[in-house]
């Protein structure tokens, strides 16, 4: 199955750097990202950058890397890991669960300037589901002085009923739990707005100052949340 995975996904990246090369005008999401931050002069220089849940490598990973000075992606299913590791031949492939590693401060360096957590309906095991049981304590690696942190979110969770079914009943009550949403009726419906001014009041206070933030959709109910974010003091 994992061979099968690998070789649709191969399939797809370089379907997807072909049609970026011959066209210009035509970019993937985390395209957009990386132009609003350059936009912006908000891209970091040198880009020392973290993937948590990095996979095969050959979704996004694959449109910023070739800007990285440094990239550490942890992926814990070890073949794709061993793709992942063969495609990035300068990249440091850690097998391994990412967050385990964050909690336990056993990451390969103190801080990284462009952090990406994309693990969306995920659960790295039973314990985890999303990225909510890191968020907090990423903000330790982030820096040292200034840093960029990109999350997969979802928002327009009608659509996500629409089009995938209903949300498992364990996974409504985390996210209600993490967005502080209160009662038992419906579906979560998280607008845009809603999403980006929960995350910027979960960055700790005053110990960061948020100067950009911004949404860039995925499709119509997932979104790369981006922060650029400084350490006060």
């Amino acid at each position: 199955m994992e061979k099968l995975q690998i070789a649709k996904d191969l399939i797809k990246r370089r379907a997807i750097d072909i049609v970026r090369r011959k066209i210009e005008r035509l970019k993937t999401p985390m395209d957009m990202v990386v132009l609003t931050l350059k936009a912006q002069k908000d891209l970091p220089e040198p880009l020392i950058a973290l993937e948590l849940f990095g996979g095969l490598g050959l979704g996004h990973t694959a449109d910023y890397e070739p800007l990285c000075s440094y990239l550490e992606l942890w992926e814990i299913k070890p073949n794709y890991a061993k793709f992942a590791k063969k495609l990035f031949k300068t990249a440091t492939v850690k097998t391994g669960d990412s967050i385990k590693a964050i909690k336990e401060k056993k990451l390969l360096r103190e801080s990284y300037n462009f952090i990406v957590i994309d693990n969306l309906w995920g659960c790295c095991n039973q314990e985890y589901y999303e990225h909510f049981d890191l968020f907090s304590a990423i903000f330790d690696f982030l820096g040292p002085k200034k840093g960029v942190l990109i999350l997969s979110v979802l928002y327009n969770m009608d659509e996500i009923v629409l089009k995938e079914g209903n949300i498992p009943q364990e996974a409504t009550r985390k996210i209600k739990e993490f967005y502080g949403i209160n009662g038992d009726k419906g579906v979560i419906n998280l607008d845009a707005k809603k999403v980006i001014d929960i995350y910027k009041n979960k960055v700790p206070r005053g110990k960061f100052n948020i100067t950009s933030t911004f949404l860039v959709p995925r499709s119509s109910f997932i979104a790369y949340l981006v922060m650029v974010i400084e350490r006060n003091g």
